[in-house]
């Protein structure tokens, strides 16, 4: 993609069809997170969703492919203050299970649909939370 094409979609979304309330994600001089405030009529309301480091194991090793399957929650922010409706908390409440081949598929049984198993394999080391070296600073 080139320097222009960039700009040229910067612009459209910044200018053109983005929404043009307080904090949208097109803001350049944001106060805050976007948080669906002074919606110009006609327009909807844009909340942040910025969940990094999903988990793919919850704790036990059960499937838990929350980047895949987790949809977008109205707010899940512990330390937000509670005026902010946002998701920027890593891990969502319960297991969101494996990853699926497709959504057409419905009426076939779990284990025929999914890319991956419901468990870490016997004998293999886990972690939920990113580790390693790659998390040392």
């Amino acid at each position: 993609m080139t320097a222009q094409c960039i700009q040229m979609s910067v612009k459209n979304h910044t200018m053109g069809a983005a929404n043009h309330q307080k904090n949208s994600v097109g803001t350049s001089n944001a106060t805050g997170p976007a948080n669906g405030e002074n919606v110009p009529p006609g327009e909807d309301p844009e909340y942040l969703h910025a969940q990094p480091y999903g988990a793919a194991v919850d704790d036990q090793g059960n499937a838990d492919c929350e980047a895949g399957q987790r949809g977008y929650p109205a707010r899940l922010s512990k330390y937000a203050p509670q005026n902010l409706f946002v998701s920027m908390d890593p891990h969502t409440p319960g297991d969101q299970g494996p990853n699926f081949k497709s959504f057409d598929d419905r009426d076939k049984p779990p284990k025929d649909r999914q890319l991956d198993t419901n468990h870490v394999p016997p004998g293999e080391t886990f972690t939920r939370d990113p580790g390693g070296i790659g998390a040392v600073p």
